[in-house]
């Protein structure tokens, strides 16, 4: 019964080595309440039927809904697999950028991968609630700080008005500490410019060999 589909952005970190910040709204550090107001007016969520029920102040807790509708609904009368996934898409992405952000901008946060995986016909209204611990972002965070970026694996289930899991949503984020990465270039660069010094020093004192023994 079960099915996956899987979705992959390779450009993910070549997307973060050249936006220094993300732009658009992620300038700002928005509310959560502007956030889901929003949100819930973006079309493809209004057109989807799905609804950001709360977001809470830390960006820690996120309850999302979408009810069924002719419109959202597929062939055998069920939920269409698409818009399940839709419903989980960017919270991940959003509720660690805003985290990590809290305090500076200088955290980059992109989606690099997602599957879903349908568990049973979803009908009626479905829900997905997001959660990220204390425990769980500073281990992003560290990761991050240490060795300039994480790619941290979570994953979300939808479920119906009983409780019943429709589908599993699984993400790949990838963060990357701006500030250990530019660190980190600079020095892959000086090493570079080391090697090649050495390697020239080499070459000369080789040539002054070969010249002597000629």
């Amino acid at each position: 019964m079960a099915q996956a589909t899987n979705r992959s952005f390779r450009s993910a970190e070549a997307q973060a080595k050249h936006s220094p910040t993300q732009g658009a709204w992620s300038r700002f550090h928005l509310s959560a309440t502007t956030v889901r107001f929003l949100l819930n007016i973006w079309l493809p969520f209004v057109g989807a039927r799905i609804h950001v029920e709360a977001i809470s102040p830390d960006f820690r807790y996120v309850r999302v809904r979408m009810k069924q509708r002719w419109y959202n609904t597929n062939y055998v009368g069920t939920h269409f697999g698409g818009s399940l996934y839709a419903m989980t898409d960017p919270f991940y992405m959003l509720m660690v950028l805003h985290n990590l952000n809290a305090d500076g901008k200088h955290y980059i946060v992109w989606d690099k991968a997602a599957s879903i995986e349908f568990k049973s016909p979803g009908r009626g209204t479905v829900y997905a609630e997001f959660r990220l611990t204390e425990e769980l972002l500073n281990s992003i965070k560290s990761h991050a700080d240490e060795r300039g970026k994480c790619e941290p694996q979570l994953k979300v289930d939808v479920v119906d008005r009983h409780g019943r899991v429709v589908a599993t949503s699984h993400k790949t984020l990838y963060v990357r500490n701006t500030r250990v990465h530019a660190a980190t270039n600079n020095n892959a660069q000086h090493e570079e410019t080391k090697r090649f010094d050495v390697q020239t020093e080499q070459s000369d004192t080789q040539t002054s060999i070969e010249t002597q023994c000629h």
